[in-house]
């Protein structure tokens, strides 16, 4: 065995910086895969899970050992339980939420071993300006864009009704982006924002985060804006005692958005109800997240302790769209369920209170904060991309920017 992992250790120099590049830009840039439409979908990172349980051999003590890991396997062993408790196991697509969460345990401990061996502060640099011209030929449908390369990104429907209302009329543009859907989207320019925000000190770099500011507006995510609105209040609050160093920043940050919210066309007028709870009350997905609170929490009240499994037949069949993470993952898997689930958005919080890596230790938990709060009306951590990208954020704080790499050689 000890031959093995030596033999591992040498490679590894070679092909985990070419996978964690490769990790990085599948979960920022490329599309879900789909074979048939009667089969489930395929995350084009998840061709990388062989290359990395195999590179993670010479380090599976180390995998095993980290609480972290432990709890995530702890949970999708709990999902596999509640299969059985509800009598459920011929639906092969249930299985597929147990392998998720190994998933995710495997890049969490992946990024958080490997990540300094690659500058992947840059790396973001030029996904941002990726997502940046795709957005732009998007919104605008610069060369038929929406035509041709959106089908491999967004839905039918959501497509057809990109731009206009229900009876096909010009209405507001909520930009759809690599995560075919406008909250997905807003959250992870809202993720990257603090990223940016926090890394990047010159002032050439502040670009970066007035991209993802426009990109947080265009995307039109009400929640989304609200929570992000918040979490740079929180952010100028920790740094009063810098207020003067960031006053262009803010100053800047406001002009931009005043310039989106307030200048008076179909364009800004949806995220801008935000301020108006009436047109909120009224409107159409107010009441549809209403509904399916109170639906999740009757299904909720039928199986209390362990849930009705992931009863993803249940939901496909009746086209039911859960619109809040908490209530969701309470309806599957019980009250013991929602404590897995409360765990995995809190414990994060342990590293960062040991990390000495202050930045890191910030994107992190403003990272936590909008997740958490954007669960309350979406459900971020449901959706693959997005549950990858949080494993990403949260592995940070122990990361070292300094050393090159964390490979061992003997």
């Amino acid at each position: 065995m000890n031959g093995l992992n030596n033999m591992l250790k040498r490679y590894s120099e070679k092909f985990i910086p070419v996978l964690l590049l490769l990790s990085i830009v599948s979960i920022f840039c490329l599309p879900n895969i789909y074979f048939k439409p009667s089969l489930p979908y395929i995350r084009p990172e998840e061709f990388l899970l062989p290359f990395l349980f195999v590179f993670l051999i010479p380090y599976r003590k180390e995998f095993f050992q980290s609480h972290y890991v432990k709890l995530i396997l702890a949970f999708a062993v709990y999902v596999l339980i509640t299969i059985f408790i509800n009598f459920s196991t011929s639906s092969l697509s249930d299985y597929f939420e147990s392998i998720k969460l190994i998933k995710f345990a495997v890049f969490f401990f992946f990024f958080q071993k490997f990540l300094p061996v690659i500058n992947w502060k840059n790396c973001l640099k030029f996904i941002l300006l990726f997502l940046f011209a795709f957005n732009i030929l998007h919104y605008f449908n610069l060369f038929h864009f929406n035509e041709w390369v959106m089908p491999f990104y967004a839905d039918e429907i959501q497509l057809k009704y990109f731009g206009l209302n229900s009876l096909l009329q010009p209405d507001t543009k909520r930009l759809l982006g690599t995560m075919g859907n406008p909250n997905n989207n807003g959250l992870l320019f809202a993720t990257l924002f603090f990223v940016f925000l926090l890394m990047f000190e010159k002032q050439s770099e502040f670009i970066y985060t007035l991209i993802c500011t426009l990109g947080i507006l265009t995307s039109q995510s009400r929640s989304v804006f609200v929570i992000w609105v918040v979490a740079v209040l929180i952010y100028w609050v920790i740094k009063r005692n810098e207020f003067r160093k960031y006053l262009w920043k803010i100053m800047i940050l406001a002009f931009i958005s005043a310039l989106f919210l307030f200048e008076g066309t179909k364009s800004s007028q949806y995220i801008t109800s935000v301020a108006s709870p009436q047109k909120i009350e009224s409107s159409q997905s107010f009441k549809g997240r209403v509904d399916a609170w109170r639906s999740m929490i009757d299904l909720y009240k039928m199986k209390p302790i362990f849930g009705h499994g992931p009863s993803k037949q249940f939901i496909y069949a009746n086209n039911f769209y859960p619109e809040d993470e908490y209530l969701f993952f309470a309806f599957r898997y019980g009250i013991v369920g929602l404590l897995f689930y409360l765990l995995l958005l809190i414990y994060p919080l342990y590293s960062i209170y040991k990390s000495k890596m202050y930045m890191n230790k910030l994107i992190s938990f403003f990272g936590i904060i909008l997740f958490a709060a954007a669960a309350i009306t979406n459900t971020p951590l449901s959706e693959p991309r997005l549950l990858i990208m949080f494993a990403f954020i949260i592995s940070l704080p122990p990361v070292s920017l300094n050393e090159k790499t964390l490979i061992d050689r003997k």
